[in-house]
């Protein structure tokens, strides 16, 4: 079910439950749309000015919130948008972070406050307020802010639920006859902003550089926090830094499952660098040493840099691995058949030696915000990249 208003806010055709950054998801011509968007600036400017207080969201208080001083504004190509939680109990607000490059290949995260998770119920349905029957329901309206009501497409009256966290909205869905509560919270941000493409944000620089997992010395940026009001859509295009990588696990007593064989080599390819590594460690019960070059390899094209990097363990391998891919900061990671083996037998390799080894093998640090997240359906989620199957792609042309 799709609930719409008669405002820009929710003037909004979805058929669908996530978002497609090719496709124009809103009016960019629509006066109104220009005029909330003025005013929902304006608003922001305010609070963020303003020495007094006010409120980014229900759940966020701008006292609370750090919005350093704008120095400009930055466009950017956006590669991937993620969210975290922060705070505990009551005081929990999601964080949208958005990851992007600027035009000249400059890498961007954008910490986004104050947007709110919500969905829509039938206003006929609702016996009691929402925030009165569930604790994790902060607000509910009746109308948008220029007073006009919410309805479905069929013109019945809703009412917005606005919960505390994504996570919230899922737990307490089932209990409403609800409306746009599957859609995924990344998604609602991208849709309900009307981003297409790329972003424009006030830039308002954080005092800590972009190196949350310790591993990228990024010295290139720092991290910009802004309220969710002064981001607005922008047509931006810039390239997306590639790894691409294949791993081969020792099968020799079957097909390998739940990390539970060693990974012997792996090798990587970076698309700014155009560089190809091979990674090779010296297997205790192998034979035969370890070649420092490949004169026998007979590459594709002419002019390929191969760096081929030996190790005297698994673990000692995997950790310089993942400080590569610290370092190089890729904002997509892919291979073949990628998704159902590579990246989560990857994963499951780095839990079982990451017990066993002083070396720190946890697989959050391949994440841009220390968070890796596995599923029973589709690949890993390593959050502030994207994972994409060449395999699934392939599939797609045909």
């Amino acid at each position: 079910p799709v609930a719409r208003t008669r405002s820009f806010v929710g003037r909004r055709n979805f058929g669908y439950a996530q978002s497609d950054l090719s496709s124009s998801l809103c009016d960019d011509d629509d006066p109104a749309a220009d005029s909330a968007s003025a005013s929902d600036a304006a608003d922001a400017a305010a609070v963020v000015a303003g020495n007094g207080g006010g409120r980014v969201s229900e759940v966020v208080d701008v006292d609370d919130a750090k919005f350093p001083d704008s120095t400009g504004t930055v466009e950017l190509m956006v590669t991937q948008v993620d969210y975290t939680i922060e705070g505990s109990g009551r005081e929990e607000h999601a964080v949208i972070h958005v990851f992007g490059r600027r035009e000249d290949g400059t890498h961007e995260h954008v910490r986004v406050l104050g947007f709110e998770p919500y969905f829509y119920a039938p206003t006929d349905s609702l016996d009691t307020p929402p925030e009165e029957a569930h604790d994790v329901v902060v607000d509910s309206r009746e109308t948008d802010p220029d007073g006009e009501p919410f309805e479905s497409i069929r013109g019945e009256r809703l009412t917005k639920i606005i919960a505390r966290t994504p996570r919230d909205v899922g737990q307490i869905r089932d209990d409403f006859d609800h409306y746009e509560a599957d859609i995924l919270f990344p998604n609602r941000f991208l849709i309900d902003k009307g981003i297409n493409s790329g972003i424009e944000v006030s830039e308002r620089r954080l005092g800590d550089s972009d190196d949350s997992n310790g591993d990228t010395g990024a010295d290139e940026t720092q991290t910009i926090q802004v309220p969710y009001t002064e981001v607005v859509p922008a047509d931006v295009d810039s390239d997306l830094r590639v790894n691409m990588f294949d791993i081969e696990v020792d099968d020799r007593r079957g097909f390998p499952e739940d990390g539970e064989e060693p990974i012997v080599c792996l090798t990587s390819y970076d698309s700014f660098d155009s560089e190809y590594i091979t990674w090779l460690y010296e297997a205790p019960d192998g034979e035969g040493e370890i070649p420092e070059t490949l004169p026998e390899y007979d590459p594709y094209q002419d002019d390929i840099a191969v760096d081929v990097r030996t190790y005297d363990s698994e673990a000692a391998m995997l950790d310089a691995f993942i400080s590569y891919i610290g370092s190089t900061d890729p904002d997509l990671l892919t291979g073949w058949n990628f998704e159902d083996f590579d990246a989560p037998y990857f994963l499951d390799r780095l839990d079982v030696l990451d017990t066993r080894t002083d070396k720190d093998l946890s697989a959050d640090r391949l994440s841009r915000v220390d968070e890796v997240w596995r599923s029973g359906w589709g690949g890993p989620d390593i959050k502030g990249r994207v994972v994409f199957d060449l395999l699934y792609g392939y599939k797609q042309t045909q």
